[in-house]
């Protein structure tokens, strides 16, 4: 019957168009985690989207929460940041890099170039400050003092100036800069020859150069070359070569229990980290240490007094040893006390003290084995798995 048939189509497009119209979407943009980065007590993540996330510890509003909060469990979405491009988190505050090279930082005593220490409820751009492309790193190792690249290819420092470590540098005039790292009183940059130049204090030979003499310009580290990342805290270095082994120098933790808590050797030069190959990324803070190893495991070593060396207890340890429970990870960092992983799958895990939520799984819960952070993501956003 023609009629029928005919009848039938119209009203079946018709119904196709109306459900069409009002089909809500079955999927929606999802957020990747670009970088993640951990202060003394708490954690930072910059997200794709420009924005940028903080829990933990914010009796200084490192975290960018309400000046009424002293800790903040799960991410919280720092206002007054936007076009983010670089973080980095030092012991009691939190820097961004925008879009515009320009740095805005908040938290606790933080170094400026033109107005001393400053404390900041809410990120404040910096004065003084311009064509900043990146930004130096000082994982938990109560740094005075920070740093970035110029577009100009100067090692820009302020703050706290005893040593010479924030005297500024014009490294880039002849190397490419690829990294810059802090510690307590010392500078160190990563040049693209593969070759690493440190400046600023020299006790227990944290600059590398076979002496303890303090130094006002950079110093090639002796021995090390083929370095691909390098990362400072506190008193010590590490280097990951391309070769896959790592090397430290400085204050070097042995994860032996002593009294006063760990024994601690000084490095003059670099020397190799034992049971530790096939890294592809690593961080380091003043009392410990974590690397990504081959299968997307991690090994942490070092001090372990609150279990964040991942391995299921609060024993030190000499040597590198792996986290429990944790594969897949990309990326890792370190800090006070505290350590934590990017997933390949976009889920972030952390493991090791928790007074202040800076594990952000909603809990104040110290944990010696990792525990998965909550509501990372926003709530009309899902992760990007890779």
């Amino acid at each position: 019957m023609p009629h029928l048939k005919i009848h039938s189509t119209f009203y079946l497009t018709i119904l196709t168009v109306f459900l069409c119209a009002f089909t809500l979407p079955t999927s929606i943009k999802a957020e990747e985690v670009l970088q993640l980065e951990l202060g003394g007590t708490h954690t930072c993540t910059l997200m794709d989207s420009g924005f940028v996330r903080c829990w933990g510890e914010n009796i200084y509003n490192q975290a960018g929460g309400d000046s009424r909060q002293r800790f903040i469990l799960l991410p919280n979405e720092v206002k007054g940041l936007e076009n983010i491009v670089e973080i980095s988190a030092a012991d009691n505050f939190s820097c961004a890099l925008t879009k515009e090279e320009k740095i805005k930082c908040w938290g606790w005593h933080y170094p400026t170039p033109l107005e001393g220490f400053h404390n900041g409820f809410t990120p404040l751009e910096m004065k003084g400050v311009q064509n900043i492309i990146r930004l130096g790193k000082g994982s938990g190792g109560l740094p005075e003092h920070f740093c970035g690249v110029t577009r100009e290819g100067f090692v820009q420092c302020w703050g706290e100036n005893e040593y010479g470590q924030s005297d500024t540098q014009q490294i880039g005039k002849t190397h490419k800069i690829t990294g810059v790292t802090f510690g307590t009183s010392h500078t160190c940059v990563l040049i693209d020859s593969g070759r690493v130049k440190c400046w600023g204090i020299g006790e227990e030979g944290v600059l590398g150069d076979g002496t303890t003499r303090n130094q006002t310009t950079p110093v090639f580290v002796k021995n090390l070359s083929g370095v691909k990342k390098l990362a400072s805290g506190g008193f010590q270095n590490c280097a990951l070569l391309k070769d896959k082994i790592v090397k430290c120098w400085g204050r070097v933790f042995t994860g032996i229990a002593t009294p006063e808590g760990q024994e601690q050797i000084i490095k003059l030069m670099p020397a190799l980290v034992k049971n530790l190959s096939g890294v592809k990324d690593l961080d380091v803070s003043w009392g410990h240490a974590c690397a990504v190893v081959e299968n997307g495991r991690v090994k942490c070593w070092g001090d372990n007094s609150y279990g964040q060396l991942g391995d299921g207890t609060t024993q030190n340890k000499k040597h590198a040893t792996f986290v429990k429970n944790l594969t897949g990870a990309k990326q890792v960092k370190v800090g006070g006390y505290q350590s934590c992983a990017l997933i390949k799958d976009g889920s972030l895990k952390c493991w090791g003290y928790n007074l202040y939520g800076q594990l952000g799984d909603g809990s104040r819960k110290s944990s010696s084995i990792p525990v998965q952070v909550k509501n990372l993501y926003s709530v009309d956003a899902e992760p990007t798995k890779k």
